[in-house]
Order: structure tokens, then sequence, then C-alpha cells
């Protein structure tokens, strides 16, 4: 690859979607007067004419190295719709060396057609990360924090602003939340990989479960000091094995504070959360027939500590 002849070729498959254009530099060095070896640098540019039409600069590259031995480079250049192909030119803008002293050439190594595989992933989340490799000495351990599965959540339920609006009339829409009684909800009607295919929504108690999601939703002191607030129940889970369907409502359950139970051909679910006074009935001594007899556990069984591992969100979820 010279600066007076570039290197040109032309593309007609046009089911492809890409090139790659591999470029090589054999050394890239100059001896000064004194005998000294420095670096120097080279540049070049990538042309692309669509269907014979002009070219179009897509790239340019400066490459300022010190460099003995093979140096390779290699572009993706991306392809746009052609009716009958494309014409790919590479130019070199730095004058050709006349000097012994001067090393700068530069050479197309190959290159390669690629078609990209129109791969479906359903059910799946994937991430793409691209990173110079220069920047580490090996693969680099990456971690994400998705938000998770988009499930069913009432219409009239803003999960961003944690607000219900109006009156709920039964219906749900599609949507992503972290509130617990609402991924219990899915986990026990989803079909693909909940109890879906043996339990429908008319055999779960949804509003005794809206009443429970308002109470996952309330705003109560953040714990960092200050006037901050943040929801009463939060539920990020990552269930990564297959597990005992009955241990994992449970688990999910107790997000909130609560307990399933079947009854009446229906999965029942209630929450440790103050009741409504209206339904209590008073009760006075009255209404004791006899006398109470009081009992209580021993000392030995009574807890009065716990070891609780949390899992911090602001530390990539560690366990502190």
């Amino acid at each position: 690859l010279t600066k007076a002849t570039p290197w040109t070729r032309a593309l007609s498959n046009t089911q492809i979607d890409a090139v790659l254009v591999r470029i090589g530099i054999p050394g890239l060095q100059q001896q000064e007067n004194d005998g000294d070896i420095v670096g120097t640098t080279v540049q070049y540019h990538i042309d692309l004419a669509v269907d014979g039409g002009a070219y179009s600069t897509v790239m340019t590259k400066t490459v300022t190295e010190k460099l003995s031995s093979l140096y390779e480079l290699t572009h993706r250049i991306n392809l746009p719709k052609a009716s009958t192909g494309w014409q790919i030119r590479v130019v070199r803008d730095t004058d050709d060396s006349t000097s012994q002293m001067l090393q700068n050439k530069t050479q197309v190594q190959a290159i390669t057609e690629v078609i990209d595989a129109r791969l479906r992933y359903p059910h799946t989340a994937l991430l793409y990360v691209s990173f110079n490799a220069k920047s580490f000495n090996n693969i680099p351990k990456i971690s994400c924090m998705p938000k998770g599965r988009i499930i069913r959540i009432p219409s009239n339920y803003d999960p961003i602003a944690r607000t219900y609006s109006g009156t709920w009339d039964g219906t749900f829409k599609w949507g992503w939340t972290n509130n617990p009684a609402w991924i219990w909800f899915d986990v026990l009607t989803e079909p693909r990989f909940g109890l879906g295919r043996r339990v429908t929504p008319e055999m779960l108690d949804k509003w005794e479960l809206y009443r429970i999601a308002q109470r996952c939703d309330q705003k109560v002191p953040d714990g960092k000091g200050g006037s901050g607030t943040e929801p009463r129940f939060m539920f990020d889970v990552y269930i990564q094995s297959q597990a005992d369907a009955w241990q994992v409502i449970k688990d999910i359950a107790a997000g909130f504070n609560g307990m399933t139970f079947w009854g009446n051909n229906m999965f029942n679910v209630v929450s440790d959360m103050p009741a409504d006074t209206t339904k209590l009935q008073i009760l006075t001594r009255a209404s004791v027939v006899g006398k109470p007899v009081y009992s209580s556990g021993s000392e030995k069984n009574r807890f009065s500590s716990a070891l609780i591992n949390f899992s911090d969100p602001d530390n990539h979820y560690q366990d502190r």
C-alpha cells in the first residue's frame, strides 16, 4: 500500500453486513543521524462507495509507535444497504519512505466479509461489552445491575413513583417492579418457569395482595439519617437454579413479612401489618367465661439477638 497507489476492492455479495480490513505495518521506526532509533507516525484512511457512487471516508487511523516487527490492526466497516454492491478503498496519507533510515511501510493483509447471525435469544437478556485489550492484562470481571423481568402489575400502578391512582379495576398491565407482592404473584402465575401451568390468577386473592403491595410501597426512613426515605419492602432476587416451588413461594412471601397457605381451593397470603381496626372485636372481662390461664415459654427459648446478612445495593449487592 503506497500513497500513489491506493488499495481497492469491489464487494458484490449484497448479503454481507460488514467487512473486516486488516492492515499490517512490518516496522515503524526511524534512525537518526546519531544512531538513535525512535518511533514515527503513519496515517491512512478507508473510503467506501455504494452502488458505484462517490467515495466517502468512513474512518481515519493514525499510528504513532516504535515497532521493529509486524503490527496488525483490524477495522470493521459496517456496510449500508446496497443494490449492486460496494467498493472499498484503503488510502495511505503519509509519504512513502525513500530512505533506509525510515521504516513505515503499510500493507493490506486481508479482508473478511462478515454476515451477522440473526439469532434470537427468547427470554434472555444479553450484555455486549467491547474494550481495548491494552487496558487489561486478563479478561476483566464484569458485574452489572439488571432490573429483571417485566411482570404483571396493576393497571393503576406506577412502579417508578410507587403510587396507585384511583380505584383498581382488577386488571393488569406489563411493567417492571421490585415490589415483593407482585413478584410473588408473577412466580405463581408464570407458566414458563413458575406455577402458571397449575395455578391461575383466579386461584389467588389479588385484592388482599393489592393491599399488601400498597404497604410494601409505603415510604419509611432509609436509616441513613436526615429526611431520606425508601419503600418499606423491596425484593431484588436472582433465581439461578431449580428449587422447590413451595419453598420459593414462602421465601418471597417472607420478603413482605407474609405467609402463604392453601385453603378453600385458593392460594391465600397474609402479611404481618396493622389490622383494620373497624373490624376488631372488643373483649372485656365480661366476655370471658371462667378464669384466664396464663402461660409462657422458658427464657432459654426466647431469642434476644439475631444474625443478619444484608445485601448492600450501594456496593453491588455484596453481603455485609
